[in-house]
């Protein structure tokens, strides 16, 4: 193998986060490095795999264009592109692109830890809530007054601490900032 480059420390890609991969390789070696063998009737690649779509791919909307308009003008000159490299019949399902919010990366993992996550909190909460009311005095852990009061004491601690960095940064002038890095 040729070194083509080299990626700066820490860098992971787009689609996970979570680790940062020792090497990068060219699409070109995944059959040898990694092979598909899910169907025997499917080829060990996929890049010349015709019955499965794998890619993908992370950009950004231009300002001003709807996400709707985005999505169907990406699917329009996909299915161009789709008709031009490989024989479709019309048994063929032709992919489709699905804009989502890319904010975050691409983690595939989000939504199969999203549910489990929610009831690891309610669980912890249940758990707690029996030490936590030892330590109140003459106040049920459940009166409605005590919990809303505490609810908005938290939401105007919240708000008070992502108001005063966002005001900050409201004042920096992007040029400003990029000349000094």
């Amino acid at each position: 193998m040729t070194i083509v480059g080299v990626n700066p420390p820490g860098f992971t890609g787009a689609y996970s986060a979570q680790g940062t991969p020792d090497i990068f390789l060219p699409f070109s070696m995944q059959p040898i490095v990694a092979p598909q063998n899910l169907d025997p009737s499917w080829s060990p690649s996929l890049l010349t795999n015709k019955d499965l779509w794998w890619v993908l791919v992370m950009g950004r909307v231009k300002p001003g264009v709807p996400a709707s308009s985005a999505e169907a003008s990406l699917n329009v000159t996909l299915s161009a592109a789709v008709r031009a490299t490989l024989p479709v019949t019309s048994a063929n399902q032709i992919p489709r692109l699905l804009l989502r919010d890319g904010s975050r990366g691409q983690n595939p993992n989000i939504e199969e830890f999203a549910k489990p996550i929610y009831v690891l909190i309610a669980l912890a909460g249940l758990v707690l809530l029996r030490p936590v009311r030892s330590m109140l005095y003459g106040v049920a852990p459940s009166d409605p007054l005590t919990l809303s009061g505490a609810a908005l004491l938290l939401l105007l601690v919240a708000l008070g601490a992502s108001w005063i960095p966002a005001r900050r940064a409201a004042t920096v002038q992007p040029m400003e900032a990029l000349r000094h890095e």
